[in-house]
């Protein structure tokens, strides 16, 4: 190989390399865009309230799916930043409810946190009763 052909081939490589790394998404346990809360609510509540409030936020549910211990909602801000809010129950605590959002390391965290506070308001309200109305 000659010194352009090397060149090349590196450039490709790097190029290879970069495009892979750019499609993960994943967060670390404490990234600083996180947002952690627990709020008193229902289980079955989690998902009306997330689709309740989205929108106070100016944001849109792109996601959602449960499992028996867990919410992942994802949603899209109007400025495309990407939020995901997962939803646990707090072990010991069946009427407890522990609320993640997360913005990575360049969102909008005061986003995510009026997101956690907006659920955990609609949850509060929802807890024990059928419907509740929506608050201003």
């Amino acid at each position: 190989m000659n010194g352009l052909q090397t060149t090349l081939v590196g450039l490709l490589l790097s190029l290879l390399i970069s495009c892979g790394r750019a499609g993960y998404t994943s967060t670390p346990d404490h990234s600083p865009g996180a947002v952690d809360v627990v709020a008193p609510g229902d289980w079955n509540d989690v998902d009306a309230a997330v689709w309740a409030v989205a929108g106070r936020v100016e944001a849109a549910v792109v996601s959602a799916s449960a499992t028996p211990d867990l919410w992942r909602h994802e949603l899209l801000s109007i400025n495309d930043e990407r939020i995901v809010l997962e939803t646990t129950r707090e072990p010991g605590h069946e009427d407890r409810l522990r609320l993640r959002a997360d913005v990575g390391f360049h969102g909008d965290r005061a986003r995510a946190a009026a997101l956690v506070r907006a659920v955990a308001r609609r949850l509060h309200d929802l807890k024990g009763v059928e419907v509740a109305p929506l608050r201003d």
